[in-house]
C-alpha cells in the first residue's frame, strides 16, 4: 500500500509541475509573471523545511510517527480542495480555447481588482485573431516543428542545470556530506535544515530580483556563482582527506552554503517560470509536459548514479557537475533571452525568425 500510495503521489506531484506554472503564468500580469512565478518553488521549500522538522527524531522521525508524518501531506491536500473551487478559470484559457470573451473578462476583472482591463483582453485579442487557424500542440507536433522544437531547448537546458549541478545531490544526501565533514548525526540534521532556512530566504530575495533584474541575468549570476561553490567544494573536501586539514571540514560546510545560495538565486525558479513564458497557448501544455519529464528525469539520474560514482571518485565527482554547470553556463549566455516585462507576443517576435511561419 505504501509503495502504490508513493506511485500516487508521484502523479499528483508530476501533474502539479506541470499545471501550476502554467496557470500562474496565465493568471498574472506581465509586470508580476516573474515574482509570481516563483512562489511554487518557495512554497516547495516551506515544505522541505516542514518535512525536516517533522523529521527530526524527538519529533516525528521515529518508529512510531513515521504514520503520521505521512499522515500530515493531506493539510496543504485539503486546504487546496477547499480553495480551488472559488479560483477563477485562467483567463487566456477561456478566451483562447474556448472563444468565451466574456468569461475572459470576467476572470480578469476578479484577478485585478478593477473593471479596467480591456487594454489587457485587447492584448489576448489580438493573440486570438493571429492564432485562430492553429490547433492544440501534441507533444509529438511539437517535436516536430523546427521553431518549437529549438523553443523547447531553451527551456528544458536551464532545467537540466537545475539538477545537473549537483542541487539534488547536495541537498538529498546533505546530512551525509555533513557527517563526512564531521559533524555529528543531529548536528548534521540541524545544517541541513539550516541549509533550506537559507534556501527559502534566498528564493524570496529571487522573488523581488526577478521581475527587476531579469530572468537571463539572473541566470547567470547563479551560475557563476554554483560554479565557485563546487570548484572550493572539491577543493576543501580533497584537503581534509588528502591532508588531514581540520579547517577544511568548515570549508566545505561554508561551500556547500553558498552553492546552495547561488543554485536559489535563479537556477531553481527560474526554468520553471521560462517554461511557461516561452511557449503561445497552444503549445504551452505540451511543452511543460516534456519540461515536467526533463527535470524528473535529470533528477532520478543524478540521485541513483551519485552514490555510484561518489564511491568511486570520492569529491571528485563534482567536476562532472562544474562541467555541466559550465556547458548550461555558456549555453544561457549565447541562446536564452531576457522575457523581463514582455508580453507573450512580445516573447515570440523576438524568438520566430521573419520567415518562420
Amino acid at each position: 500500500m505504501l509503495i502504490v500510495g508513493r506511485i500516487i503521489v508521484g502523479f499528483a506531484v508530476g501533474s502539479g509541475c506541470v499545471l501550476t506554472p502554467m496557470y500562474t503564468a496565465e493568471l498574472t500580469p506581465v509586470a508580476l509573471r516573474g515574482a509570481l512565478g516563483t512562489l511554487p518553488t518557495t512554497m516547495f521549500v516551506l515544505g522541505m523545511i516542514a518535512a525536516t522538522v517533522m523529521g527530526l527524531p524527538f519529533v516525528l522521525g521515529n518508529s512510531w510517527g513515521w504514520p503520521i508524518l505521512l499522515t500530515l501531506h493531506l493539510l496543504p491536500v485539503g486546504l487546496m480542495c477547499v480553495v480551488l473551487p472559488f479560483c477563477p478559470e485562467s483567463p487566456r484559457h477561456l478566451f483562447l480555447r474556448r472563444g468565451e470573451k466574456v468569461a475572459a473578462e470576467r476572470a480578469l476583472v476578479w484577478l485585478r481588482g478593477t473593471t479596467d482591463v480591456q487594454e489587457e483582453l485587447a492584448v489576448i485579442q489580438e493573440e486570438a485573431e493571429k492564432d485562430s487557424t492553429r490547433d492544440r500542440v501534441s507533444i509529438v507536433g511539437l517535436l516536430r516543428s523546427p521553431f518549437l522544437r529549438s523553443t523547447l531547448w531553451l527551456a528544458a537546458v536551464p532545467m537540466t542545470a537545475l539538477h545537473f549541478s549537483g542541487y539534488s545531490c547536495l541537498s538529498f544526501y546533505s546530512t551525509a556530506i555533513f557527517s563526512a565533514a564531521g559533524l555529528t548525526r543531529l548536528n548534521s540534521i540541524y545544517a541541513s535544515l539550516g541549509l533550506w532556512c537559507i534556501f527559502l530566504l534566498v528564493n524570496l530575495v529571487s522573488l523581488t530580483l526577478v521581475d527587476r533584474s531579469g530572468r537571463r541575468i539572473l541566470l547567470l549570476i547563479s551560475h557563476a556563482g554554483t560554479l565557485i561553490g563546487l570548484c572550493f567544494l572539491v577543493l576543501t573536501m580533497a584537503l581534509t582527506r588528502h591532508q588531514g586539514y581540520e579547517w577544511t571540514k568548515y570549508g566545505s560546510v561554508a561551500s556547500i552554503f553558498f552553492f546552495i545560495v547561488s543554485h536559489g538565486v535563479a537556477l531553481f525558479s527560474v526554468p520553471w517560470i521560462l517554461g511557461a513564458e516561452l511557449f503561445t497557448q497552444e503549445a504551452r501544455a505540451a511543452a511543460m509536459t516534456l519540461i515536467s519529464v526533463v527535470c524528473w528525469v535529470t533528477e532520478l539520474m543524478a540521485t541513483l548514479i551519485f552514490p555510484l560514482i561518489i564511491a568511486a571518485a570520492q569529491e571528485y565527482t563534482f567536476i562532472i557537475f562544474i562541467g555541466f554547470v559550465a556547458l548550461t553556463g555558456l549555453f544561457t549566455y549565447w541562446k536564452v533571452p531576457e522575457t523581463k516585462g514582455k508580453t507573450i507576443k512580445q516573447i515570440q517576435d523576438l524568438l520566430r525568425p521573419p520567415n518562420c511561419k
